[in-house]
């Protein structure tokens, strides 16, 4: 079973990379989703920004800097990113399944207000299909990383962190792994992934967490910004091609 499991992985990774690549031979002009109608994606917007995917080696290099030399020495001796990584993998299969069951109340207190009010109204369009889509369970994110961390020093006492993840993943995945180990199938990449097979299953995701902290007060994390995209939508919001 792992082993079937990690062939997937290994083909999604290659098939990511040839997708990525192709993206950025062939830009021409690098466009929002603000300048798109709803109705151009497979998933509209749940909140309007440009969506992230591939890490950004500056961005990277400046992430370790601020957890190592600023966050955990200066606001949060116990941060691990480890850990914040494995609550961000929680707390987006909570809110996709809320989400998914249109059950927006229920996950108020996981969103800021600005958040909140532009997913509820962006999530009113959905259809009922559009928004079974949007589950994620924990087993389908095959990796997450931060893409950015952002630190705002408002006193001595007090700090915004913000920290965005992307998560790739492919929906359903494990019962595909399941399925083939119980009924001891042979894994054919070739035929089980398929071009048009990988695109309907693979979804990006994107959220901001951000957290106020406060000396002698507790706060938690939450959600400030999030997006789940399709591929075929990626490439929509980002290039124009020849």
């Amino acid at each position: 079973m792992f082993s079937i499991k990690h062939s997937i992985i290994k083909f999604n990774t290659i098939v990511t990379n040839c997708m990525k690549q192709t993206i950025y031979n062939n830009v021409r002009q690098l466009s929002s989703s603000h300048d798109m109608p709803d109705d151009v994606f497979e998933l509209p917007p749940l909140m309007r920004f440009t969506p992230r995917g591939m890490p950004n080696v500056l961005k990277t290099l400046k992430n370790q800097f601020f957890t190592f030399w600023l966050i955990r020495p200066m606001i949060d001796n116990d941060f691990q990113m480890n850990i914040f990584l494995n609550g961000a993998k929680q707390a987006l299969s909570t809110i996709s399944c809320n989400l998914a069951n249109d059950n927006i109340d229920g996950i108020q207190e996981m969103l800021t207000k600005e958040a909140y009010d532009e997913v509820k109204t962006n999530l009113a369009k959905y259809s009922p299909q559009m928004k079974e889509r949007l589950k994620v369970n924990v087993e389908d994110i095959i990796f997450c990383f931060p893409y950015d961390i952002s630190v705002e020093r408002l006193s001595s006492d007090s700090a915004i962190i913000k920290i965005f993840v992307v998560y790739d993943c492919i929906v359903g995945l494990q019962d595909v792994v399941r399925d083939m180990a119980f009924n001891r199938k042979d894994l054919n990449l070739k035929t089980f992934f398929g071009f048009d097979k990988y695109l309907e299953n693979k979804i990006c995701c994107n959220y901001e967490f951000k957290r106020h902290y406060v000396k002698g007060k507790d706060s938690q994390w939450i959600v400030n910004k999030l997006l789940h995209i399709k591929d075929r939508d990626v490439l929509k919001m980002y290039v124009n091609l020849e």
